[in-house]
């Protein structure tokens, strides 16, 4: 693919300035996330700018993009105006919040997303404070998604020769990676809610991060290998001991189970 990217005039796209910069002067956040992209700076508040992205756009089989709410339309270069100009044309926008709907007139970036999908909610210790996570995962999560939806117009651009308008929210993509906490609300009838469980996974036991002499250990047992876990630990008549025989049981005496797990794992060397 050749990527041309648009950035502001006349200083370019923010992150070039993001830590960590190279004696040349480079950004490396800026390399990695636009690296192979050829790079136009103009300043969209001229018309005679608006004119060349427009320009450009229509002699492109895709366009990307993530303008605040009214950015495109006051300069021509929206999906409305584009596609009636080439109606191949494969337009695929990503915001916060959408482009209808009662917060589509607002901005947001990452944390926002990882906040108001529920992530942050589930993340951190039981007693404490919401976490998020250490990479941008609604930022990157909302672009492989759109990395998908492109793929599959390209497809559709071909056997057609119609394009297609396409749209993914920050929030979206990490909403949609909750395994339990939606599913499991509603078929419980309410009656459970999933929350922060802190080191251990609080619905499949044992698993989690666990301390060992050297350091953390992370640990995961799902159905059958929980005998070959209490094999292993030199007590394998925990597999059958009605406390821990099962995964209900396993979640029901969960303080109990992983105490005898980490105390195993501070024998390691």
């Amino acid at each position: 693919a050749d990527v041309i990217k648009v950035e502001y005039g006349a200083q370019g796209d923010p992150s070039r300035t993001l830590p960590f910069v190279s004696p040349q002067g480079s950004s490396s956040y800026y390399t990695q996330q636009n690296r192979g992209k050829r790079s136009l700076c103009l300043d969209l508040s001229l018309p005679e700018a608006s004119a060349i992205a427009r320009n450009l756009a229509l002699e492109c089989d895709g366009v990307v993009e993530n303008v605040g709410p009214g950015v495109l339309e006051r300069r021509g270069l929206d999906w409305a105006t584009l596609s009636q100009r080439n109606s191949r044309l494969i337009m695929a926008s990503i915001s916060a919040f959408g482009k209808s709907g009662p917060l589509a007139h607002l901005q947001g970036f990452d944390l926002i997303g990882q906040a108001l999908s529920g992530m942050m909610h589930l993340t951190g210790d039981p007693d404490g404070a919401p976490q998020f996570t250490g990479s941008p995962i609604s930022d990157c999560a909302a672009g492989q998604m759109l990395f998908g939806a492109v793929g599959h117009a390209l497809f559709h651009q071909e056997r057609t020769g119609q394009g297609q308008y396409l749209e993914v929210t920050l929030v979206d993509p990490l909403f949609a990676m909750h395994s339990i906490a939606v599913q499991g609300h509603s078929a419980s009838g309410g009656t459970w809610s999933q929350g922060r469980s802190g080191r251990p996974i609080s619905i499949v036991v044992p698993s989690g991060t666990d301390k060992g002499p050297q350091g953390w250990v992370v640990l995961q047992v799902l159905g059958p290998p929980w005998q070959r876990l209490c094999d292993a630990m030199g007590v394998s008549e925990l597999g059958v001991d009605p406390r821990f025989a099962t995964a209900e049981g396993r979640v029901e005496n969960a303080k109990e189970l992983l105490g005898l797990v980490e105390a195993w794992m501070q024998t390691f060397e």
